[in-house]
């Protein structure tokens, strides 16, 4: 998502330019800049224009749109044939270019935020929200960025990416900072590594939550995969904390990659920060965690194991930070729970009907994390709805397909985001997965009406269905429109719509 930044007060180009290394400009000016922009659509009198080159469209051909437009200046890696009388500011790299430009022209926001950088396949939103509640908790004002958007003064703003652009990403810590916030909590995708989005962000603490199979199609294999998350733990400086899971694949890789101080955590007792779970049903569980520092025991609407790693990270971090047990007793305690992940679809006076959750198990090691804590807590039929997203790694596809149909009773496989495939090629490659020969596998292209279809047949209260694949997404793209389309209030639209199961007499 291309975005554009307006700042309080015009800044000297000079002042801008003071933070790229070895750069050329011509010819020499010094005019003043009121706005930076990487979208030449965006751009008026006195933007920077960065020309980017990205994966579908290179700026560089929008440079004479951005200079008839007004733009006081330009930054690329190339020259334009014709020379425009604007300054024109050549740099080896346009990325890492606009990660430092966006840094300073917003006042470098994180030299006063104290920023955690959260990665790894799955259980960054989770990690990160309970991260920020522990935070506010024991009195340090906390904003977030991620999958959910922005988290500012408690107030969220949508954005499009898990990890946004340098302009927009800097443009939100300003405004923490401005809002007096003193930390910031962050997830960090492969993709923003990669990109160099996050290049100027001081991060002084990291943590990784795992490194699963997915975005194959961007890297190629895990292990390149894990190259890319490992740059934030590079980026760490001495001082600084590394969060790493024990006896995780990689840790040791990552381990000895960083500069900084590793804490691990873990349900091995022989991690920093260790767990264990005193209780566990679908209203909640207990865990006994267990730090350097302390003790504590956690009493939380969270379900599922995985949740236990989420909030040892958390916790471990947290203790990074200086932050003690009873801060992250009570903030657990109150913590309402991660929209669209394992959240439960409510429908006041309909206790006939099978209980509906949502979730964003979205990789398969996520799919089986879900199904493998709803199978022991379920009485009747498990029903597993389930899509893959287009224009996405397509070797995860029969796995999906595999492991829903393996781990639940009933599967049913519809649209996710299909963007610009077709969305039963896409079925048709994840139903090639499938393997149990007698799996009952339901096949229904329309995502509403496969909710409906998969509601009808969980048929109990005793049972319960899985919306699996896009947690609290609004919006559905198809075809290169954004539908809009949530899974929970579609689901409770459906569930309030169905007629009413009378029990039969005897």
């Amino acid at each position: 998502m291309t975005q554009t930044a307006e700042p309080p007060r015009a800044v000297r180009l000079s002042d801008l330019l003071a933070v790229l290394p070895s750069i050329r400009i011509r010819p020499a000016a010094d005019p003043a800049i009121t706005s930076l922009t990487n979208d030449s659509r965006a751009v008026g009198p006195g933007a920077l224009f960065v020309a980017v080159r990205g994966t579908r469209a290179d700026g560089h051909t929008f440079i004479p749109q951005a200079v008839a437009q007004g733009a006081a200046a330009v930054v690329c890696q190339e020259a334009p044939a014709a020379a425009p009388e604007c300054p024109i500011v050549i740099v080896q790299d346009a990325r890492l270019a606009l990660s430092a430009l966006a840094d300073r022209f917003h006042g470098c926001p994180t030299d006063t935020l104290t920023v955690t950088g959260i990665t790894g396949t799955d259980g960054k939103t989770s990690t990160t929200e309970i991260l920020r509640a522990i935070l506010n908790t024991a009195g340090r004002p906390a904003g977030s960025v991620g999958t959910l958007g922005y988290c500012i003064g408690g107030r969220w703003t949508d954005s499009d990416l898990t990890t946004p652009d340098p302009i927009a990403l800097h443009a939100a810590f300003a405004r923490m900072a401005a809002a007096g916030m003193t930390h910031a909590c962050m997830e960090v995708s492969s993709h923003s590594l990669i990109q160099h989005r996050v290049a100027h962000v001081d991060f002084r603490v990291a943590v990784l939550t795992n490194i699963t199979r997915d975005h194959l199609d961007t890297h190629g294999t895990r292990a390149d995969y894990a190259r890319a998350k490992r740059i934030l733990f590079e980026m760490l400086a001495p001082g600084a904390v590394a969060v790493l899971p024990a006896g995780g694949e990689f840790t040791e890789d990552f381990r000895a990659s960083t500069a900084a101080e590793v804490l691990t955590y873990g349900m091995d007792g022989l991690a920093d920060v260790t767990g264990r779970i005193v209780s566990l049903d679908m209203r909640g569980m207990e865990l006994d965690v267990r730090t350097p520092f302390g003790a504590c025991r956690v009493c939380t609407q969270l379900v599922g194991s995985f949740n236990c790693l989420n909030i040892l990270a958390a916790a471990a971090a947290a203790f990074a930070h200086g932050i003690d047990g009873e801060a992250v007793r009570e903030a657990l305690a109150g913590f309402p729970g991660v929209p669209g992940r394992l959240e439960r679809i409510h429908v006041p006076g309909r206790a006939d009907l099978p209980a509906v959750c949502v979730d964003y198990a979205h990789t398969p090691a996520a799919l089986q994390k879900v199904l493998g804590v709803l199978r022991p807590l379920v009485g009747g039929r498990l029903v597993c709805l389930i899509g893959c997203g287009g224009d996405r790694d397509t070797t995860k596809r029969p796995i999906m397909g595999d492991t829903a149909a393996s781990m639940a009773d009933v599967a049913v496989f519809t649209a996710d985001n299909s963007r610009s495939e077709r969305t039963e090629d896409i079925i048709a490659q994840m139903a090639a997965g499938v393997q149990r020969r007698d799996a009952e596998v339901h096949v229904e292209p329309d995502r509403r009406r496969a909710i409906r279809l998969a509601i009808s047949l969980a048929g109990t209260p005793a049972s319960m269905v899985a919306l699996c694949g896009r947690g609290c997404e609004r919006y559905q793209k198809m075809a290169g429109l954004n539908i809009p389309f949530d899974d929970r209030e579609v689901a409770r639209d459906i569930m309030q719509s169905m007629p009413v199961r009378r029990r039969l007499s005897a």
